[in-house]
This record gives C-alpha cells, sequence and structure tokens, in this order.
C-alpha cells in the first residue's frame, strides 16, 4: 500500500528498523541510482552514513522526532546532492511517524516549500486513509469468521439444551398430570396444580420456538389465533408469581378495566410471556410495597393497554432508552445483585411489535417503576374450550408395547401411562435388549429412546428393520428423544422409525400416534390385568425430613413419587450407586473421553432430577453443558463441587436405611470407653484444623466401633464444613455412650 503510494509521488522511502539500519520500500525511482548509488545494499538494507552527509546529520532530529511518535507531524530538511557527472540536484529529506512506522521520505525538491508541506500532507491523508481501508477489511473478514463460527456454536448449543432441557420436563409434565388425574385431591390443591401444570405447558411451548432455529435465523416468530380468557390469562401470570410476591411481603394485584371484553382470539401464550417477564421483573426489583397489573380499552379499536407498576428500586433516567437492549439492566450492578440477563424485556419488546404494539417504560429512582405496553386482539363472543387436565380416555384395544428407555425414572413413568390404557409394557434398558426382545415378545408397537448405552435406538431400529426384510412384517416404531432438531428428526426415519415423539412426552399425541400406526394390524383382546382407575392415586405423605431441602427436596420427591416405600427405596438405592460417580466423571475427563462423561453426567442429572436430590441435580446440570463448551481446567473444579454435594446426598440418605440394615455387633464386643473417649477427645481437636482430611482418620476409626447410623450425622457436617455442628453431634454421641463434656476436654466445650 505504502510502496504504490510512494511509486506514485516518485518518492524513495526507507523504514527505521534498529540502530542504524533502514528497510527499503518499494521500488527506488531512477534519479536515486543516478545520485545514491551506494544507496543499496544485497539484502536491501541501507544506512544513513551511506547516502550521503546531511542524511546522517538529520537522523538526529529525526529519532528526537520518531520519539515523540507525533502522528499528523512532520521533519524536514533540504539538501543540495551531485551526481557522477558534476549535476547538482536539490533533494528534501522528511520524517514522518505513521502508523507506529519510523519512515523518512526522500525525493528530489522540485517544489517551493509550502507546496512541498501541502503534498507530504496529502500523501499522508491517502496513506492514512488507506490503511484505515485496509484494516476494517481485515476486521469485516475477522467478524465474518467469528459470526460464522458462534452460528456452528449456536447449533451445537441449541442441539444440546434441547435434549437436556426436556429430559427434567417430562417428569414434570408428566407426573403433573398424573397427580391431577387423582379424583381424592382437593379442589385446592387442583387448582394450585392446575396452574403448575398450565405453566409448565406454557414453558414447553416457549422452548419449542426457542428451538426452533429456522425461526431464530429468520427473525420471525408466527402468532397464533385462539380464543382466550383474559381474566384467567392475568390471574394465571400472577398465580405463577405469587409464591416470591409473597415470600417478599409484597401485595400483587390486577385491575382490569370494565369496559374490556373478556374474550379474544389471539396469541395468549405470547400475551402472557410478555406479562410473566414484565411482572417478573417487578417481583424482582421491589422490595417493599407492591405490584399492580392493570388492563383497559385503548384507540384504534381492539387495542388493549397494560401497565405494570411497581414501586421498586426504579430506573436511572439515563438508562430508560437502554432498557429494552439486550443484556441490559437498570445500572451494572443489578445483575450482581439481582441476576437475570437482561433478555426479558428485550423479548417483550419483540413480542410486543409482533402484536402490532409498542412498550415504554416511565420511572422515578427510589419510587418505582410502570411499564406500558399495548397489543392488537379481536374481541370475541366464543367462548374458549376449558382445558381439561384430568381426562383419561381408555384406549378400546390393547397392544403390546416394547419400550427402549435407560433412565428408569422415565420408563416408570412411561409404564404407568400406558398400563392406564390397560396395554401392556415390556422394558428394555437399551437398544441391544429391545432387538433381543423384539424378536422374542413379538410386540405390536416399540417405543424407541434415541440416546442409550451399549446400543442407541438407532441402530435398534436398523437391526430390527434387517430381521424384518422378507417377513412381510413391519412393526411401527416410535422415537422418543429430547433433540427435535430436524438433523435428528431425519436420522430416526432414515433408520426406520415411523414417527418422532418429542420429550417430556405428550401422552395424548403419543396415543393418538400410536392408534393410527397400529390401526391396520391384528389386535388382542384385553386382558383386563389394568383395572385400577386411571384417576386413582392414594399418596402417602408420612414420610421423616431428614435432609435439607437445599440437598434433597424430600417434599417435592413425595408429591413426585406418591409412593413414600418407593421413592424410600430408590434415594437409598441412588446413595449407593451413584456414590463415586464424581470420581468416574473427573477420570473419563481426564482422560479425555468427553462423549462418556457426557453420558454418565446425563445419566446422574436425570436420576437425580426424578429424586429431587436438588444440588446434585443442578451442578449436573451444569456440568452438562460445559462439558461441550468448556476447557478441562474449567471443567474440573465444577467435578470437585459435584462430589461435595453427593458426599453430602449420600451422608442425609443413608439414614434412611432400615436399622436391620447395619450390621448386628453382639453385646460382648461393646468398644472399650476409655478407648472411646480417647477416639472423641482426638476427633474434637481435630476440628480445630477446619479440614476434613484431619478429621477424616479418627471418624472412620469411630465408625469401626460404631454403627454408620450414629456417627454418618457428624460425617454430614463435616463434609459441609460445618465443625461446629460436628462438635455438636460427637459431644452428643459421647453423651449417649455414657462420656460427658467435662471428660472431653476443651473440646467438650461447646462454642
Amino acid at each position: 500500500m505504502l510502496s504504490d503510494l510512494l511509486n506514485i509521488l516518485d518518492t524513495w522511502g526507507i523504514e527505521r528498523l534498529d540502530e542504524g539500519h533502514f528497510q527499503v520500500i518499494g521500488v527506488f525511482p531512477d534519479w536515486v541510482r543516478t545520485f545514491f548509488p551506494n544507496a543499496l545494499t544485497e539484502n536491501e538494507q541501507c544506512s544513513p552514513k551511506n547516502i550521503c552527509l546531511f542524511l546522517e546529520n538529520f537522523l538526529t532530529d529525526a529519532e528526537t522526532f520518531w520519539a515523540e511518535e507525533r502522528e499528523g507531524k512532520i521533519k524536514s530538511g533540504i539538501w543540495i546532492s551531485t551526481d557522477s557527472s558534476g549535476n547538482e540536484c536539490a533533494f528534501e529529506s522528511t520524517a514522518v511517524f505513521l502508523n507506529k512506522k519510523k519512515l523518512l521520505l526522500i525525493e528530489e525538491a522540485r517544489y517551493s516549500h509550502e507546496e512541498r508541506q501541502h503534498i507530504i500532507q496529502k500523501g499522508r491523508e491517502i496513506a492514512l486513509a488507506y490503511h484505515n481501508l485496509k484494516q476494517t477489511q481485515a476486521e469485516l473478514q475477522k467478524a465474518k469468521a467469528g459470526a460464522e463460527a458462534a452460528n456452528r456454536s449456536k447449533s451445537m448449543f441449541l442441539a444440546n439444551m434441547s435434549h437436556e432441557i426436556r429430559t427434567p420436563m417430562n417428569s414434570v409434565i408428566g407426573f403433573l398430570k398424573l397427580t391431577l388425574d387423582d379424583p381424592a385431591i382437593s379442589e385446592f390443591h387442583r387448582g394450585n396444580l392446575s396452574t403448575a401444570y398450565r405453566s409448565a405447558k406454557n414453558l414447553l411451548a416457549l422452548i419449542n420456538d426457542i428451538l426452533d432455529l429456522s425461526k431464530l435465523e429468520s427473525g420471525r416468530m408466527n402468532l397464533e389465533e385462539r380464543p382466550f380468557d383474559l381474566v384467567r390469562i392475568t390471574e394465571d401470570t400472577l398465580r405463577t408469581l405469587n409464591i416470591k410476591a409473597y415470600q417478599k411481603k409484597l401485595s400483587l394485584v390486577s385491575d382490569l378495566s370494565p369496559d374490556l371484553p373478556r374474550y379474544f382470539i389471539g396469541d395468549s401464550e405470547r400475551l402472557m410471556q410478555v406479562l410473566i417477564n414484565l411482572v417478573g421483573n417487578a417481583v424482582k426489583f421491589t422490595e417493599k410495597g407492591g405490584i399492580i397489573v392493570t388492563a383497559e380499552p385503548a384507540e384504534p379499536a381492539g387495542t388493549v393497554h397494560f401497565a405494570v407498576r411497581d414501586t421498586g428500586i426504579g430506573i436511572p433516567a439515563e438508562r430508560l432508552d437502554k432498557i429494552f437492549e439486550p443484556f441490559t439492566q437498570a445500572d451494572g450492578s443489578t445483575s450482581r445483585r439481582f441476576g437475570g440477563t437482561g433478555l426479558g424485556t428485550t423479548i417483550s419488546k419483540e413480542i410486543v411489535g409482533l402484536m402490532g404494539g409498542k412498550i415504554w417504560v416511565l420511572s422515578e429512582v427510589g419510587k418505582g417503576s410502570t411499564f406500558h405496553f399495548t397489543v392488537c386482539l379481536k374481541p370475541t363472543d366464543t367462548v374458549p374450550e376449558p382445558e381439561s387436565e384430568c381426562s383419561i380416555s381408555l384406549s378400546g384395544r390393547s397392544f403390546r408395547i416394547l419400550i427402549a428407555e435407560d433412565i428408569e425414572e422415565n420408563m416408570m413413568l412411561a409404564k404407568i401411562r400406558l398400563e392406564q390404557q390397560g396395554h401392556t409394557v415390556i422394558e428394555a434398558k437399551n437398544g441391544a435388549e429391545a432387538v433381543r426382545l423384539f424378536q422374542r415378545e413379538s410386540p405390536d408397537i416399540i417405543l424407541m429412546d434415541v440416546h442409550m448405552p451399549e446400543m442407541d435406538g438407532l441402530e435398534a431400529a436398523r437391526q430390527i428393520r434387517s430381521l424384518e426384510a422378507g417377513s412381510g412384517n413391519r412393526v411401527p416404531i416410535i422415537a422418543l428423544t429430547a433433540s427435535m432438531m430436524k438433523e435428528e428428526q431425519k436420522e430416526c426415519l432414515a433408520a426406520g422409525m415411523d414417527s418422532v415423539s418429542g420429550k417430556p412426552v405428550a401422552f395424548d399425541e403419543l396415543f393418538s400416534a400410536m392408534e393410527k400406526l397400529v390401526a391396520d394390524k391384528p389386535l388382542r383382546e384385553s386382558s383386563g390385568a389394568s383395572t385400577a382407575n386411571p384417576c386413582s392415586l392414594s399418596p402417602d405423605l408420612q414420610f421423616a425430613y431428614i435432609c435439607p431441602p437445599d440437598i434433597v427436596s424430600l417434599k417435592k420427591g413425595l408429591r413426585t413419587w406418591q409412593n413414600t416405600a418407593a421413592y424410600r427405596n430408590a434415594l437409598i438405592t441412588f446413595s449407593h450407586d451413584y456414590e463415586n460417580s464424581a470420581d468416574e466423571i473427573l477420570t473419563l475427563v481426564r482422560n479425555g473421553d468427553r462423549e462418556q462423561a457426557f453420558r454418565a453426567v446425563h445419566t446422574l442429572k436425570g436420576v437425580a432430577g426424578n429424586l429431587s436430590v436438588t444440588q446434585v441435580y443442578q451442578i449436573a446440570e451444569d456440568l452438562g453443558t460445559k462439558l461441550r463448551t468448556s476447557s478441562t481446567d474449567e471443567i474440573i473444579p465444577l467435578i470437585g463441587s459435584l462430589a461435595y454435594s453427593i458426599n453430602m446426598a449420600v451422608a442425609c440418605l443413608r439414614r434412611l436405611e432400615p436399622e436391620s440394615a447395619e450390621p448386628e455387633a453382639p453385646e460382648q464386643q461393646t468398644p472399650d470407653p476409655s478407648f472411646l473417649k480417647e477416639l472423641f477427645c482426638n476427633l474434637l481437636e481435630s476440628f480445630e484444623q477446619y479440614n476434613p482430611g484431619a478429621a477424616e482418620p479418627f471418624l472412620e476409626k469411630l465408625r469401626q466401633s460404631l454403627s454408620p447410623r450414629q456417627t454418618d450425622p457428624i460425617k454430614q457436617h463435616i463434609v459441609r464444613f460445618d465443625f461446629d455442628g460436628a462438635r455438636h453431634e460427637t459431644v452428643r454421641l459421647a453423651q449417649t455412650l455414657g462420656i460427658g463434656p467435662d471428660e472431653l476436654g476443651s473440646g467438650g466445650v461447646q462454642k
């Protein structure tokens, strides 16, 4: 670029490289060779002292000028040189600092000083403009490459998130539906569960739209046109957020104008999404007072004006115009104080725009904010049909159904729902077992999970189709997958499956698909094996709540399982089967087997989620995402957190084991009291180091003398770094064995 410019100006340019050396820029003009025959060396470097005395002297001033790094300024001087024939010519040397380069520009002085200054300045401006253009082009190329890489990462992220989000949603919606099918629950609880069920289905609908790549890439979102009840939408929004408001002692009310029609045609899910975003923010940013949601008719006809008013922290005036931008909150500290991504208002703005309205905010710091928005809706006299949450229609036929599913909780839910329909369920835990059972059991239809160990659902479907070849029979196969990406759906159909059903499973749709796919097959008469009322569950909720809810939410788990004995056994099994899972995952990661590590984390997360082992589930969820995107150095600390959480959960859950599960010790082998006393003293002293490793040897010796039921409470406190709690439990245990606090020295004094 610079060399081209110098050639145009017939100027000789050299760049200062290091002490005493200059690099030639571009091609020498003809006059250089005439007046400065010694300017070139073999390596195309030159030294000013080889050119002329003036240039060597001028270099001192040039060095001072370059040291100041003043771009936009120049330093010049004129001298006379003679060629070999005695012809004289005036030359001008100009020192320039351009784009961090130290340059000497030398040319014939054919112009006045003022003209020369003007030409040099123009040349510098041209050079700078050309440089900026090239730099911009390079940045655009880099940005394009980054955007393409981000798009590829987005596709991978969405594929992973599709699977990860839908799997727990399967249990949420499925077990809510099962509970609602129980006619014995009170109307009060049915109302609460109905709100949770509708909210879960709304969440699933939103997830489906977010994960639709074509909508994301086109920037379009299709709006539904269905009748809905505005009063119910508003009430459901407030009920969804009422618990959070109650916890903060905030009032949360609505005030709908009597001039508004009750029923409209429009997209109720999108409208509710906007309301949840705005009301949720209002609850989050309000510490005292309350929130009120109002709605009234506006112009033009069919326009509804909503307002969400709070008494919260308010928004600074200078931030009001940015509040609807992505990842933006009231101020820089807001996200740290209150959390959140800052996307809620951005999404709301887009939805409101699609619904023909606009959104704006009025706010005063310290007094609160009011978010206004309008939407265009069509009033209607059509009353929307109420959604039935307990409407199980039994199939008139009985199928033999082979289910291939590796996660026990998912299998349990599917089995309950299918047996409610009077079907017979054949269980397979992987694809290989599904192929074997297909040959032996002759099922009418197969429900095939796609991601399974040993053999996945795709390969199992291929092998089944291969076994059927030439027989004239074709058993329908429905794929069950939490990933509803178009590519995976195509893979399922290419493998020989007939249909694809997403997770969480919409059982009504699944039942309908089954009826259609087996319509032409000979059907068996119902065996009458399932005679239970499909809407009857009698949960026994009498259970000892022995774990902190942040570790294991026993109440939540009991509501899900509705069977105390089964839930207790599942928790005890989990405490044994998954006790070392963090170590196994760490080994896989260190060996570079990310895929197998992801499978292990995925399984752990699914089981922990269904059992409400809360902390393990949350960390496993985060770890599953990072296994796809993060470095090993970032992953290993998270595995450490997972191990810590598993240890805490196991310490709790082992206390569920019945007394008979403990090894019985003969009464004559009672430990020596003096030995126990010394052991208790050593253990108490180790707590002073606040290090679980220091206490472990003494705790292990204590466990050899006493039962796990006696020592596990101490271990539970130690793994949580609660050494005061561990001291309390140790002193309490010693007292039950006849050793008083005064016998334990200073360690026996409660702190």
